[in-house]
């Protein structure tokens, strides 16, 4: 989870009002996410590649 003030400002956008009070909401934040493999799946029965990320 990132917590940016910077983050949260930046992207802020009046349409997540809906949802929370301000950029500076507690319960708005950026999730982070570092995945190990990307699988990308492919049409007309073609196996899936799969890019295996370094930590």
């Amino acid at each position: 989870m990132n917590n940016s003030e910077t983050l949260k400002k930046q992207f802020w956008n009046e349409s997540f009002q809906q949802w929370f009070e301000g950029p500076m909401d507690p319960n708005y934040v950026f999730l982070q996410v570092q995945p190990d493999v990307i699988r990308i799946l492919n049409r007309n029965g073609e196996p899936a590649q799969e890019l295996t990320l370094g930590n």
